[in-house]
């Protein structure tokens, strides 16, 4: 009951930011009007406006997104934004009060709109709370019957973020931007130092995290002289062949579970583990056209993997897989 109340009340706050946006994109946005008397009636309009053109994003957006995919990949996503702005010209089909002069008018408003709504929402935090992918790990435990074990021993949550360092740290809780954090400091936890290995690097670090042995990973994506090609951490046979260098019968997450990880820690046998990437109950969800229908996400995920390969292939050079003694003496086998 308290979930279905929290939904409730999040579903009303976020429709509310939307008409705001929409009110936003009434004063701003030039051939986008709400013919509205006053006040009043135009929170109405904004409020019915906001909720059709919901009902739109949610039924036939998904089905033009999925018609003209490979039209969003040839334009890296671009084509999106044209969609979003017939979904917002379609509001105005069935709602006559909405005005847009034409569909210029109806693309400017609706990067007008998503902008106003995304930065309303990060204010609020309304995504923090019963989210989707709240509802996406919640839907996988089930699926995967992780039940409590009934164990009254101590459990351990390891959260890797990247980039984090002490002092950026520090200044995120001095600044408020992690709440959570605060109160567990306040409730007797303890914030230590920590030093990075090198490399420091995502690989590297989890080998040693999981494993307690992070030998011969030199980087993220090496050249390697015996096999005569580019290693590379983002490639899924990598991973699992870095893993198998490394690992052995006591990985720290052998009874545990690992989401979205590089490597596994040990944790095989139930499928909790999904490397590398989205888990697949993600694909396979209508929360995954969610993701890769944001523009910025688009933008990122498809180009991404083919400019990777490229600079990975640009960078071995004619000269590369010489038998090139180091500058350095080091361990192992050369690289």
């Amino acid at each position: 009951m308290r979930r279905v109340l929290g939904i409730g009340v999040r579903f009303a706050v976020a429709w509310g930011l939307q008409a705001l946006s929409l009110v936003v994109v009434h004063w701003l946005v030039p051939g986008v009007r709400l013919e509205a008397a006053g006040p009043a009636e135009l929170a109405a309009e904004a409020m019915a406006v906001a909720l059709v053109l919901a009902a739109l994003n949610s039924s036939v957006r998904p089905a033009l997104l999925w018609l003209t995919l490979p039209v969003n990949v040839f334009t890296l996503g671009l084509f999106s934004l044209a969609i979003n702005a017939l979904m917002l010209y379609m509001v105005s089909w069935v709602l006559p009060f909405l005005v847009i002069a034409h569909f210029g008018s109806a693309l400017l408003g609706s990067v007008v709109l998503a902008a106003v709504a995304t930065s309303l929402g990060t204010v609020t935090a309304i995504d923090s709370h019963y989210s989707f992918f709240g509802g996406v790990v919640e839907w996988l435990a089930r699926r995967l019957g992780s039940t409590p074990s009934g164990d009254n021993t101590r459990g351990i949550i390891i959260l890797e973020i990247d980039g984090l360092s002490r002092e950026r740290l520090e200044t995120a809780l001095e600044r408020g931007r992690m709440p959570f954090l605060r109160d567990l400091l306040s409730r007797g936890h303890c914030l230590t130092g920590y030093d990075s290995g090198l490399p420091s690097q995502t690989s590297s670090s989890q080998a040693g995290i999981m494993f307690g042995n992070n030998w011969d990973i030199p980087g993220f994506r090496w050249y390697d002289k015996n096999e005569g090609r580019v290693v590379s951490s983002r490639n899924p046979a990598d991973a699992r062949a870095i893993e198998a260098h490394v690992s052995h019968s006591h990985g720290l997450l052998r009874e545990g579970s690992s989401i979205n990880n590089l490597l596994s820690g040990g944790r095989h046998e139930d499928g909790a583990h999904r490397q590398p990437g989205l888990t697949p109950g993600l694909r396979n969800s209508s929360g995954a056209w969610r993701i890769s229908t944001s523009i910025s996400s688009i933008l990122t995920c498809f180009p991404e993997p083919a400019v990777g390969r490229y600079r990975d292939g640009a960078r071995v050079g004619p000269g590369t897989a010489k038998a090139t003694t180091p500058r350095v003496a080091a361990g192992g086998e050369d690289h």
